[in-house]
């Protein structure tokens, strides 16, 4: 559940989810059906029951065909209770941003649910494989 002083932002989005919806003439199990949850699940964003997720909005803006700032622009900020700190350093991986903007639009364009299941597990694989590769082997010398 929301914290209070963050519930306004979902409310907004969540209203800006229904809003691109009903223009387009979609329901709520299409539009979910497109992002792989329940109706159910669906309707708890646009109600703002649930935290519509910067992935999810991500997903349907392109879906939608509009730019991410559309789904949250004009929105209210909370006041923060402390300051936060400004850091000036630099992203761990620079490009990392355009790769995880292309898996999840790879990810949304799969077809059907086992093909996102087979991407997952792909995925899944090949860290655990890194993983493996990482550990030193023992060696049988005596």
């Amino acid at each position: 559940m929301p914290l209070p002083t963050h519930a306004p932002i979902y409310r907004f989005v969540g209203n800006r989810l229904r809003k691109f919806r009903t223009d387009r003439q979609l329901t709520q199990a299409q539009v979910a059906e497109v992002i792989g949850v329940s109706p159910q699940q669906y309707q708890k964003y646009e109600d703002a029951q649930s935290r519509a997720t910067i992935a999810l909005v991500l997903l349907l803006s392109k879906f939608y065909g509009l730019s991410f700032a559309s789904f949250v622009e004009g929105a209210p900020v909370p006041e923060a209770s402390v300051a936060p700190q400004m850091t000036t350093s630099q992203p761990v991986n620079p490009g990392e941003d355009d790769l995880l903007m292309r898996l999840v639009t790879a990810y949304s364009a799969l077809p059907s649910k086992s093909d996102k299941i087979e991407l997952v597990e792909l995925a899944e694989e090949r860290m655990a494989s890194l993983r493996a590769s990482d550990v030193p082997a023992t060696s049988s010398k005596a």
